[in-house]
């Protein structure tokens, strides 16, 4: 219905009907109903896509025991709010002592070597029973994916630190109990690494 239509209600002359005010109004009514009624479903499916941020900076000085290394990286996280996945992106900066071997999540706060949970790429041989990672850049790089619940380590390791589960995982990251690591042939246990950090 048209705005001028409903000011010819209430005066009565629409179209030969003689229908009142309280007509106008009533549809004016329901108009604002409809209208609300939009509103709050846009707002609803707009929470139903909360993402999570997390982040972290890459050195060498975070290793257990620290690691001399001109190297640096970034990692960025992202993990929907029903923690059905984490979409990655890890770029690293050389020159790094060696060639890069493999790119890990582990559990753990810092100053403390925790275990892997999740791979995001190696040059190495593949972790048995979950799907193979892309390979790493070997002097620095950016790789994207996706990880999911068949990327999932379990370990009596990661199961003594609360994670069993994918789900768990994520928990943590959005928690700040996991770091991410980067190994390299000279430092096997890790040239540059940084705690993830959940920011938005």
């Amino acid at each position: 219905m048209r705005l001028r239509d409903l000011f010819a209600i209430g005066r009565k002359d629409h179209t030969g009907q003689r229908h009142g005010l309280r007509t106008a109004i009533l549809y004016l009514f329901a108009l604002s109903v409809i209208a609300g009624g939009l509103i709050v479903w846009g707002c609803s499916d707009d929470n139903n896509n909360v993402e999570h941020v997390i982040t972290a900076n890459l050195l060498g000085s975070q290793e257990v025991p620290p690691v001399a290394s001109a190297a640096t990286g970034s990692v960025t996280l992202t993990v929907p709010d029903d923690r059905s996945h984490i979409d990655y992106t890890v770029t690293t900066v050389g020159p790094f002592t060696s060639p890069v071997l493999v790119a890990h999540i582990h559990v753990g706060q810092p100053s403390f070597a925790g275990p892997v949970v999740v791979f995001f790429c190696t040059n190495g041989a593949p972790p048995p029973n979950v799907p193979v990672p892309q390979p790493c850049p070997t002097a620095g790089g950016t790789i994207s994916g996706t990880l999911t619940a068949a990327d999932f380590i379990p370990g009596a390791p990661a199961s003594a630190l609360g994670v069993n589960t994918f789900f768990d995982l994520t928990t943590q990251l959005l928690n700040n109990n996991t770091y991410s690591n980067v190994h390299t042939v000279i430092n096997p246990g890790g040239e540059i690494r940084g705690q993830n950090i959940h920011t938005d």
